[in-house]
């Protein structure tokens, strides 16, 4: 089976760094990590698409993406985020380490342009707190806005969740909790700007209704009322709909698709990034797996 390891390598040297390189990720390098005993990969300023065989790590890819860039915006230690988000047995960060004999440490660098975040630990270790961190206070200086679409669809399971993961020892990844904190955000304050209403307006159009909040619960509301998230495949639709509303303006975010195989999540991402950023010299960012 051919892994996504076997990748060709890249120079040891940083890309060089630029205003959108910094919003963005430019590099990610893997030591002994999960799936991959090397990984060094540079990333393009537009969408990045990772096709392979099931087990060959493309979601654990998407994964330290992604929990680098949440800590910029959240401020979490990065240890504890990469264990949240893995959910390794006894949250013991130490079996994210690439499986082999004796002692060995595994490694994840991540780079916008010339900043580099780098975490690294034993496969003895058991506590994240026992990770070595270095770029941490740098990479807080700029946030990143991200959003992660898990596999499991999680708006049916919205009503109560969140404050049972915060309460309870629940054996969720935290992708799932967070995929709700933020699709439960309120609208920005203010009318909508333009662009921001032409991505809602083609967004709607393609889901051929629009998403409302009842209660913690959300439906479809069209002209055959309101659509419970629980039947059909609305509840992809919801995605989209909710973050063109609630997308920074000024911000360039960056998304993680689990799992981008769905015809009609497919379709609303060609749209979705065809939409924001026609005519705007921004460059979109995202990678699915």
């Amino acid at each position: 089976m051919n892994e996504i390891s076997e990748m060709p390598q890249v120079s040891d040297s940083a890309p060089g760094s630029s205003v959108n390189e910094i919003e963005t990720l430019t590099r990610i390098r893997l030591e002994r990590f999960t799936a991959f005993k090397h990984l060094d990969l540079n990333l393009s300023s537009g969408v990045n698409v990772f096709i392979g065989a099931n087990g060959t790590g493309k979601t654990h890819l998407l994964k330290v993406a992604y929990a680098a860039c949440d800590i910029a915006q959240t401020k979490k230690n990065l240890a504890e985020k990469l264990t949240s988000v893995f959910l390794p047995s006894g949250r013991a960060i130490g079996r994210l380490v690439k499986r082999q004999q004796g002692s060995v440490r595994g490694a994840i660098e991540v780079w916008r342009g010339n900043q580099k975040l780098r975490a690294s630990f034993s496969n003895h270790s058991s506590k994240p707190s026992s990770a070595h961190i270095t770029g941490y206070a740098g990479w807080l200086e700029k946030p990143i806005e991200s959003v992660f679409i898990p596999v499991k669809e999680m708006l049916s399971n919205g009503p109560g969740f969140r404050s049972l993961y915060a309460q309870r020892d629940i054996h969720f990844e935290e992708v799932y909790a967070d995929i709700l904190d933020r699709a439960y955000r309120p609208p920005l304050r203010g009318a909508m700007d333009k662009p921001r209403k032409q991505i809602m307006n083609s967004l709607q159009k393609a889901i051929a209704g629009k998403v409302i909040v009842k209660n913690e619960e959300f439906f479809l509301k069209n002209t055959r009322g309101n659509l419970e998230f629980t039947f059909g495949d609305a509840w992809e639709a919801e995605e989209f709909d909710r973050k063109g509303a609630s997308w920074p303006h000024q911000m360039n975010p960056v998304d993680f698709i689990a799992e981008g195989k769905k015809d009609m999540e497919t379709r609303i991402y060609v749209l979705l990034y065809r939409r924001r950023y026609r005519g705007s010299g921004q460059s979109p960012a995202g990678l699915l797996g």
